[in-house]
């Protein structure tokens, strides 16, 4: 199962070898494929394009996305059936790991392997970290990699050993820390120079309020339905946009970005009171403030409203 934040899709694979889509804005299925290649047990997601990497039991990989039906590249990466996946924050370099014990980097801007070297009865979990740290587990010894894509290591960067099988491997954003679920519980391993020190505010701000929160993800289902035409997109609210100092509902906002809402069509107390100039000239302020533009140099346009 992988989340797609940026489309607020869910994207879920099933041992009867279907890949869904679930757009959980609307609640509604996007795309369901029959993938044609039994089992689907290990999957992944490329979080620079939200492509979707599955592997499978005869040693490929192939990639995915929901308005495609045929897989966009099927590529042969191992002689056994492929037992973890993993892409880096840029993209570009893709980590898998299969039963005849061999992990391999592939360049995905060509498709072609850069390192592969051997790991003593397989990987079973991989993770990258957002510094390009990668992380197998084998057993109960998990061992972190580094500059995999630039030349094959020799001995791993860091090792740890467990008193229990690991079933999962995750590095926490922003931190130096990876986070190991096993049979005996959860445990938290120090990697120096995993985490991004320097994070941009504006695209993911590890400190953000409740508040800015609930705007971000305003606004980001904006940009999601600038193209579609629907008008009746119900969301939970309300929220206050700090631009203006206005509390609105979400439907107002989007109604109010899409700029051919029908108010007379909506049963909401602010869009029935859209009749007078006042009130048009607050729509347009709505509109102006969520679109990221200058109210006060904006010409006035009376067919909007």
């Amino acid at each position: 199962m992988e989340f797609l934040p940026y489309h607020f899709m869910l994207a879920t694979c099933s041992s009867t070898s279907f890949l869904q889509y679930l757009d959980v804005s609307v609640g509604k299925e996007v795309s369901a494929i029959f993938c044609r290649s039994g089992r689907l047990g290990v999957m992944c997601q490329n979080p620079h394009n939200a492509i979707i990497h599955l592997g499978h039991h005869n040693g490929t990989v192939s990639l995915w996305s929901p308005s495609v039906r045929e897989p966009l590249v099927k590529m042969l990466c191992h002689r056994g059936a492929v037992r973890s996946v993993s892409v880096d924050k840029t993209g570009m370099y893709m980590a898998t790991s299969g039963l005849d014990r061999k992990l391999t980097i592939f360049d995905l801007r060509t498709y072609k392997p850069l390192t592969s070297f051997g790991i003593p009865l397989g990987a079973g979990n991989l993770c990258h970290s957002q510094r390009g740290l990668l992380a197998a587990s084998t057993g109960n010894v998990v061992q972190v990699y580094k500059d995999t894509h630039i030349t094959e290591p020799k001995t791993p960067y860091m090792c740890l050993s467990l008193k229990a099988p690991i079933h999962g491997l995750q590095f926490c954003p922003y931190e130096d820390v990876l986070g190991i679920g096993h049979g005996g519980g959860f445990t938290s391993m120090i990697i120096p120079g995993a985490g991004e020190a320097n994070f941009d505010g504006l695209e993911c701000n590890p400190y953000e309020s409740k508040k800015q929160r609930q705007e971000w993800e305003v606004k980001a289902l904006l940009e999601k339905v600038t193209q579609l035409n629907s008008k009746t997109l119900i969301l939970r609210g309300p929220f206050k946009v700090q631009q203006c100092g206005y509390t609105v509902t979400p439907l107002l906002l989007l109604t109010c970005a899409l700029g051919s809402a029908d108010f007379r069509s909506l049963k909401l107390a602010e869009c029935n009171q859209m009749n007078g100039s006042r009130d048009r000239e607050k729509a347009m302020m709505y509109r102006t403030c969520i679109l990221g533009m200058d109210y006060k140099h904006r010409p006035r346009q009376k067919e909007i409203f």
